[in-house]
C-alpha cells in the first residue's frame, strides 16, 4: 500500500502574546453625561495614566477591548494584555 500523506506541522501563532499586565494598575473610572464611561489605568513603567474608551483607541496605539468578572482587556499596537480588577 501507499505510504499514508504526511501531515504538516502548525503553523507557528501570529497571533499577539497574552501578557497579566502587573505593571498597569486599574485607578477606577468615570461615567459622562451621554453614559460613556472612560476608564482610568497607570502604566507604573512609564508613569503615563492612560484613559480608554471601551472599543475605542485612546490615539496612543491603546484600547479598552473587553471586560470581564475578573480582568481588564487591554491592546497596544497589536500585543493584548489583561489587566486585574
Amino acid at each position: 500500500p501507499p505510504p499514508a500523506p504526511r501531515t504538516p506541522l502548525p503553523r507557528p501563532s501570529t497571533a499577539p502574546v497574552d501578557d497579566t499586565a502587573s505593571w498597569i494598575k486599574y485607578m477606577g473610572y468615570v461615567t459622562d453625561e451621554n453614559g460613556q464611561s472612560k476608564y482610568f489605568f497607570k502604566n507604573t513603567r512609564s508613569g503615563q495614566v492612560l484613559n480608554l474608551f471601551l472599543g475605542r483607541d485612546n490615539g496612543q496605539g491603546w484600547k479598552l477591548t473587553s471586560i470581564t468578572g475578573a480582568v481588564y482587556i487591554i491592546e497596544n499596537k497589536g500585543t493584548v494584555y489583561t489587566v486585574p480588577k
